[in-house]
Parts: structure tokens; sequence; C-alpha cells
């Protein structure tokens, strides 16, 4: 197969859902003899596992390491989900592993899922490529998620809050023991800022693993000084600099990705920690387009905790922006716009092409308590155009999905503009 068809043949699997569980990903990695001897830094969270993710992978290769790393789910370009080095997955690359891979899944007859299909051939050609190290970033949960076949140097959760209510479980603690599941016997665990009916259950898990945990707060800590700020872990100090990434909670977000490295033992020139800080790239998050004299804010966040930090990171700006916004089934949309309700001028509300969509009208009926002013489109182009006539910034949110259409939309519009 091209590269085309490869993305065709990958994306059919879609409808096979998400099937938590790792027996069937364990046989397909032996059938298809993938056995990575990679080091891999693994990342779960309800919310910062990206950028913590962006964050290490950017760390490790100003150590000089041949890094990758793995994101979930891309935003703009397929291949941002599998990386090496500040490259996207060669699309020649990913066509000739999905062609070998997906015939080894069909004659299994195990029905193997995309995510899984898509976390076999990271797996693959981070061993092809001589990759030492990998920031590795869970789809979904942990405990089952098809990620979970490696054995992690350094466990991550980055945060606990309520999202994938019915999968992972309508509580804090549920939710933190699934992600949980990640924690390997005697290897270090890094936790970000995370309540505490959640940390508990992390404790606890880590406890009877054997696993040093260190934790935001207590075993790390930061300070912000005049050259940038500081990170401590029980090991070291760094000079990390000033995050890349924009908003309050980067910083937190940095200080772990700082630590998960440290705790790795990936560090071996910190003298260039803050390089690797300071070089992070990630797209949707708090991401900047200029389109004439409009600048659009594609930023992924998708459910309450992750728009209350969005709202937080806009509270500097005096004026109501219109929002342009779709969210995927499995999400509280009340809870999402709720933190964000005081900064919408004009909501337009625009269908995603994805299979679990929410339609806008429907998206429209479900918020009607929050009385919010609401305009259902039937396209991105028409939401985009429409907020875009207000004259003043527009944010683009809820779901990365819709960023990346925007995003295409965009470089259109840009192109036209020319």
């Amino acid at each position: 197969m091209n590269y085309e068809e490869a993305l065709v043949a990958v994306s059919a699997l879609a409808p096979r859902g998400w099937r938590l569980g790792l027996d069937r990903m364990f046989r397909f990695l032996e059938l298809a003899q993938i056995e990575p001897s990679v080091k891999f830094i693994h990342i779960t969270g309800t919310n910062g596992k990206g950028s913590v993710t962006a964050t290490v992978q950017s760390i490790l290769i100003e150590q000089g390491h041949r890094a990758g790393a793995f994101f979930s789910p891309f935003v703009h370009d397929p291949m941002e989900r599998i990386q090496i080095g500040r490259r996207y997955l060669a699309p020649d690359s990913f066509a000739r592993l999905a062609t070998r891979l997906l015939a080894i899944g069909e004659e299994s007859g195990e029905e193997i899922t995309e995510f899984e299909m898509k976390t076999a051939i990271g797996l693959a050609a981070w061993e092809e490529a001589g990759c030492d190290w990998v920031a590795l970033e869970v789809g979904l949960g942990g405990r089952f998620d098809a990620t979970n076949v490696i054995n992690g140097e350094v466990s991550v959760i980055t945060s606990i809050g309520l999202d994938h209510t019915a999968i992972l479980g309508n509580t804090l603690e549920e939710i933190a023991f699934e992600k949980s599941g990640i924690i390997k016997p005697g290897k270090p665990v890094v936790i970000g800022a995370i309540p505490a009916e959640a940390r508990a259950i992390i404790e606890n898990v880590a406890s009877q693993l054997n696993a040093p945990l260190w934790r935001l707060g207590q075993e790390v800590t930061w300070t912000v000084q005049e050259e940038g700020y500081r990170v401590r872990t029980p090991q070291a100090e760094f000079l990390a600099g000033w995050p890349k990434l924009a908003g309050p909670h980067q910083v937190g977000n940095m200080a772990v990705a700082i630590a998960a490295c440290d705790a790795a033992g990936a560090i071996v020139s910190p003298e260039c920690v803050s390089k690797g800080v300071e070089s992070v790239r990630l797209p949707g998050r708090m991401e900047r387009r200029k389109v004439g004299t409009t600048t659009f804010i594609l930023d992924g966040a998708h459910n309450q905790d992750a728009a209350a930090m969005l709202a937080l990171t806009l509270s500097n700006s005096a004026d109501k922006i219109p929002v342009v916004a779709g969210m995927l089934a499995g999400h509280d949309p009340v809870a999402f716009f709720e933190p964000l309700k005081a900064l919408i001028s004009e909501l337009h509300l625009v269908p995603i092409d994805f299979h679990r969509a929410v339609p806008p009208h429907v998206l429209a009926e479900q918020i009607t308590e929050l009385g919010l002013p609401v305009t259902v489109h039937q396209s991105v182009k028409s939401g985009l155009l429409s907020a875009q006539r207000s004259g003043s910034d527009v944010l683009v949110t809820g779901s990365f999905y819709l960023v990346g259409e925007a995003g295409n939309q965009l470089t259109h519009l840009e192109s036209r503009n020319q």
C-alpha cells in the first residue's frame, strides 16, 4: 500500500472501537515479532499528558538521546502520533509497516483495533530507527491500554479528573486505580497535582509494588528566579528556564517532565535541561493562527478540568470572545462549558468528522440550561467564518479532532488571503 491507502486501511479499524485489554495486544506483538528494546517513560493522566510527553521527549533529545514519542490523538497530521527525534514518522515508513502489520493482524483473527495497530506501528518504528528512549503517552486509562504492554523505566500520572467515566469509573478513586495500572514493580512513579482521594489510591498501588513515588509539591518542587524556574527532585536541582507551552498549569507539567527524566536516569547533561524545556513544540495547546486580522486560538481542551485551566489562561483578556466548539460523546458538555461561560460572547457549534462526534444541534440542546448565545452550523468552515466576523480573537475548542479540522480550514483561508 502507499501512504494514503495505508491511512485508509488503518482508519477502517476505527469502528471496532476501544476494547481495553492486553492479551490480544501481547499475542499480536508476538506474531509480528516486535520485541521492543527501547527504554520507555510511560505517561498517563486526565489532562496534561500530551504536554508532559512532549516536554519529556524534548528534554531527552537535548540530552543527546535518539528519542521517540507517541501522542494520542494527533491534531493536524496523522504522523504526529509517532515521532522519531523532532520529525514525524515518514509516510513511506508508515505505509510499509502498516502493510505488514495489517496483514498479520487479519491473519491472526484477533480483530485488532485502530489504536492497537497504531501502537504496534510505533513500537516497530522506534525499534527500527534505533531509538534508545521513547516518551509514550497512554491512549485511554492505563491498566488495560494497548501501550501498557511495555515495561517502562518510569511511570507518570499527570492528573486525575472525571472524564471517560463510562469506561474508567464514576469516581476519582476508580479512575486513579485504572491509571495506576501503568505502575511497574520497583520502578519510579512521578505524579502531578492530584486530589487527595485519588492520590491515596496511587500511593497504595505504588507501595504494594515497591515503586518509589515522587509527588509534585512534595518530593518534586519548583521555584522561580530571575533566570527562570528551578526544579528540585530527590536527586538533583535543575535550571528549567521558561516553559515554551502557554498557561499557568504548564509549570507543573514541566516540573513533572523533568522529574520523570531524572528518575529514569536519562539526564546526562543537566545544563541542557532548560534547552529541552524551551524547545518543546505541541500543536493544539493554546496554538495561535493568524488569518487576516483575526487570531484564532486552537486548544483541544475537552473536559471540565481542562476547560477551567483554559479559562484561567485566557482570563487576562478583558473582553469576551467568540468560541467555535464541538465535542465527542463521553464528555459532559455542561461541565465543560460552565468554566468558559464568562468568556463566551457567542458560541458557534459545529460538526466534527469523527464517529463519536455529538451532532451540533444535539450539543445545543444539552447545554440549554447555561443560557449561552448559541448558533448551530452545518460545517466547521461556516462556524469559523461566522466567528471571524466579530473582529476579535476566536477560540476553537472542545476536541482535538475539531482543532485538527479547524486548522486545515484555516490553512485554506490563509492561502485564499495571500
